[in-house]
C-alpha cells in the first residue's frame, strides 16, 4: 500500500496546482462594491498567470532566495487576506484568544489530518471549538 505522501507526489501536477489554487482563490470574500464586472477569482489568477509569466526565469538555481522572498511575500499577503477575509478564522481566533494559540493549534491539526484547502481547515477547527458560522 503506497503512503499518501507518494499518492500525493505522484497526483502534483500543474493542472492539479491551478485548481487548488483557483479554489483558494474562490473562498476569500469579496469587499468590493456587487457591481464589479470582473471576478475577485479571475483577478488574482490573472496576477499569478502576470508574475509567472514575468519571473519564469526565477525558477533557475540562481534566483531561489529571490524565490523564496517572493514566497514569504505571498503567504504573508495570503495569510493578511484570509485574516481580513474569512469568517470562520475570525471566529476561531477570537475562540483561541491568542495567535500564538491559534497558530499552534493550526499546525497541530494541519499536522495530523489531511485537508483538501485552507476552508476545510478553518471550518475542521471551528467545529473543534463548537463556533456557530453564519
Amino acid at each position: 500500500m503506497k503512503s499518501s505522501y507518494k499518492i500525493l507526489q505522484e497526483s502534483l501536477n500543474v493542472d492539479t496546482l491551478i485548481v487548488n489554487l483557483r479554489s483558494r482563490f474562490d473562498s476569500f470574500t469579496d469587499k468590493r462594491a456587487k457591481n464589479s464586472s470582473i471576478s475577485l477569482t479571475d483577478i488574482l489568477m490573472n496576477a499569478y498567470a502576470i508574475f509567472s509569466l514575468k519571473y519564469s526565469s526565477l525558477l533557475q538555481k540562481k534566483h531561489l532566495s529571490t524565490v523564496m522572498a517572493y514566497l514569504m511575500l505571498l503567504a504573508f499577503h495570503n495569510d493578511q487576506l484570509v485574516q481580513r477575509c474569512s469568517k470562520t478564522f475570525q471566529a476561531t481566533w477570537k475562540m483561541t484568544k491568542t495567535k500564538p494559540r491559534l497558530w499552534v493549534t493550526l499546525r497541530a491539526v494541519f499536522m495530523v489530518k489531511p485537508f483538501q484547502n485552507f476552508k476545510e481547515l478553518y471550518d475542521y477547527m471551528a467545529c473543534m471549538y463548537q463556533i456557530k458560522i453564519e
